[in-house]
């Protein structure tokens, strides 16, 4: 029981990242300088253009460790772009979710193994992420 409560959770955490995600988004200033790679690579991951994000991480492939605002990975925002087809193929890399991730795309056996693993950790990382939720 305690696993599934956690596992909410850590959804309802998921979802107040989604809403952050938008806003800073549709916030977000233009700039007039040349998009850094960084950019473009999420941008393209926006457009749903997996063709252009398969080309970016060919010729860089540290991109898969880029942050996006707020520290967003880029398999969280593929998902929240819906784009989950995106965020398959940065998991289908071998690259190691972590639990925000795993909740993310719904590998439940994953969020259980997680939390079985190192417990103290998950609810660390859970800390760490609402103070970054709370202005």
């Amino acid at each position: 029981m305690n696993t599934i409560r956690t596992i909410a959770r850590f959804g309802s955490i998921v979802c107040l990242l989604n809403a952050m995600f938008w806003i800073s988004t549709a916030h977000a200033q233009q700039s007039n300088a040349a998009p850094s790679a960084d950019q473009e690579f999420f941008d393209a991951i926006k457009k749903g253009d997996s063709m252009r994000v398969a080309e970016l991480l060919k010729q860089q492939p540290a991109l898969i460790k880029a942050r996006y605002k707020n520290g967003i990975t880029p398999v969280w925002f593929a998902v929240y772009a819906k784009h989950p087809e995106i965020a398959e193929s940065f998991i289908a890399t071998g690259i190691e979710l972590n639990i925000f991730e795993a909740v993310a795309t719904r590998r439940i056996d994953l969020v259980r193994e997680l939390l079985k693993k190192d417990p103290a950790k998950s609810r660390a990382q859970g800390r760490r992420l609402n103070h970054r939720l709370v202005p």
